[in-house]
């Protein structure tokens, strides 16, 4: 046992030390318009502003949950600055952000990774309510193999707080399930609240209560009675969840009526500028995606496959309970918004996921000799999928820093650059008018039609927004810098594209937008424009298959 329990640590400090690593990947050195990781910007400059001591959030596509607990270690990281004088006041401290972002992206992923490993710990809590400690210990490490997961917890998102706060929602439902005793119920509310407050799509475990409900109380016959005792039930459990969102997030009350407002608005924002994304069921449509979040591989997905069939057969209450979640899940995201619901919308089912594991698991340790051949598989090639994506990720520079350091090296300041898309670009410093161009010209959200698309400014807006922007332009404007422009949406022909670059002096044109290639083709088969660089991801599993080109104006 003791041996077994060392292995499992080594293992564990192995992919510690590991994940570390991978927390350094595309450091920023100033806050840009562009980046391999752009949605970190946007959430860190949010977490900045609650530096103004106003604590509405700005934001409305995620609750503030994750960056309020984020928040945390960089007031910290404030208090003890401004001891030491690296910084006098606020503005100081915002002007050392936009210069000096990566120590907030470290901070952000950190956060981001204490919450993985959290979620690991509460998955083996869970695996132990059922199974012995080796069944865990191996449940909790093909957890930890995840290799969409790294991507999670070496970025600033609020995804693997949505894990954690969905496994422990989860952990109580099954001690309630378990011993029938009320405090796990509040406290599994309770929790749905908070994981609600975390990301909104969390909302939809609550249909878990109603199986739930009728199995712990034994309820067979419907009668009046029956109808009350739920009705108490479901108001007991609707009041503790919105008392677990209200705690952490307590402005969408205060100012219900403008989140309320501008969610509206950035639902239909979404749902407008994703129409070709149309995936029926998630689990058919989402099929190798899936099979990476249902652990990797397809003697994982065996394994799956083999524990649901496991707890079917043991335990059939407890398997309806946890197909209820993702049956909701499923009409909801996969049908009712099937324009809007990538594949991290089911994060929240992960927990079910693993306990379907777990269970498969216990199966192939109780027939290691028909079986155990599927986990070693799966073990094997969980381990080399892992690595491929870690290596990936940890090597530096990325290979749009090594395209903004041929720039910077091959173009001379102050040229005219062109830039065909406004995702994967390097981190170019730019002019001030190219700032204000940049802004000017991005994809105007006024087009939808019949849609009034003008978010209503929250109150930690009003006072330090035009401070934000001008340090954030100071940051950018440092030497060297390019003129950087925006490719003409309406150009459609060669001629156009020609009138467009002697008229605007465009001496250089970069992007990673295949379609632009494909709709400017004959300007590369006449010469008029050709290949300077072309850089590629080192790993298509990490970036896809985007890639970076750079054309000179012949």
């Amino acid at each position: 046992m003791k041996r077994l329990f060392f292995a499992f640590f080594i293992l564990y400090l192995l992919l510690f030390i590991l994940g570390i690593r991978t927390l350094f990947h595309g450091f920023p050195d100033i806050e840009r318009f562009f980046a391999e990781w752009k949605d970190e910007r946007l959430i860190l400059t949010s977490i900045i502003k609650f530096g103004t001591l106003n604590f509405a959030p700005t934001q409305v596509w995620h609750p503030p949950l994750y960056s309020y607990l984020t928040f945390v270690p960089i007031a910290v990281f404030y208090f003890a600055g401004k001891l030491i004088g690296i910084f006098h006041d606020k503005v100081e401290f915002v002007s050392f952000y936009f210069n000096n972002t990566h120590y907030f992206f470290f901070i952000g992923r950190m956060m981001s990774y204490i919450f993985y490993w959290l979620t690991a710990l509460m998955i083996f809590k869970m695996a132990r309510l059922f199974y012995s400690r080796s069944v865990s210990h191996i449940t909790t490490l093909s957890f930890l193999l995840i290799p969409r997961f790294i991507l999670d917890f070496c970025s600033t998102r609020p995804d693997t707080l949505s894990l954690l706060t969905s496994t422990i929602f989860f952990f109580f439902i099954l001690k309630y399930y378990l011993h029938n005793k009320e405090k796990y119920l509040f406290l599994a509310a309770f929790f749905l609240g908070v994981t609600t407050a975390t990301k909104y799509n969390a909302l939809f475990l609550g249909s878990i209560f109603i199986p739930l409900y009728f199995f712990s109380q034994k309820v067979r016959i419907p009668s009046g009675r029956n109808f009350v005792t739920l009705f108490g039930f479901c108001l007991k459990i609707c009041l503790l969840a919105i008392m677990g969102f209200f705690i952490c997030n307590p402005f969408f009350v205060i100012q219900f009526t403008k989140y309320f407002y501008n969610f509206m608005v950035f639902r239909t924002i979404v749902r407008y500028y994703w129409e070709g994304y149309h995936p029926a069921i998630f689990c058919l449509t989402h099929a190798a995606e899936a099979m990476s979040l249902i652990y990797m591989n397809l003697f994982g997905f065996l394994i799956f496959l083999f524990g649901a069939r496991y707890l079917f057969k043991r335990n059939k209450k407890l398997t309806a309970i946890a197909f209820t979640g993702i049956l909701v899940f499923e009409v909801y995201f996969g049908i009712f918004l099937r324009t809007t619901s990538p594949m991290r919308y089911l994060f929240p089912l992960l927990p079910i996921v693993a306990l379907f594991f777990s269970s498969g698991v216990n199966f192939i340790n109780s027939n290691k000799r028909k079986f155990i051949a599927v986990l070693i598989l799966f073990v094997l090639i969980a381990f080399y999928n892992y690595l491929d994506i870690w290596q990936g990720v940890s090597s530096r520079p990325t290979y749009l820093q090594k395209a903004r350091y041929f720039i910077e090296k091959s173009i001379p300041e102050f040229t005219t650059i062109c830039i065909t898309s406004d995702s994967l670009l390097p981190q170019l410093n730019m002019t001030r008018a190219s700032y204000g161009h940049l802004l000017n010209t991005a994809q105007e959200l006024q087009d939808i039609p019949g849609h009034n698309v003008h978010y209503k400014e929250m109150d930690s807006e009003k006072n330090y927004d035009s401070i934000f922007r001008e340090l954030r332009i100071e940051s950018m404007t440092k030497s060297p810098q390019y003129n950087l422009l925006r490719w003409d949406r309406n150009i459609k022909t060669k001629k156009d594209a020609m009138n467009f670059m002697i008229k605007n002096n465009v001496k250089y044109i970069i992007g990673s937008n295949a379609a632009w290639l494909d709709t400017n083709k004959e300007l590369i088969d006449t010469r008029i424009i050709s290949l300077v660089n072309e850089f590629r991801p080192n790993n298509k599993r990490v970036y896809g298959n985007e890639f970076l080109y750079i054309f000179k104006i012949e």
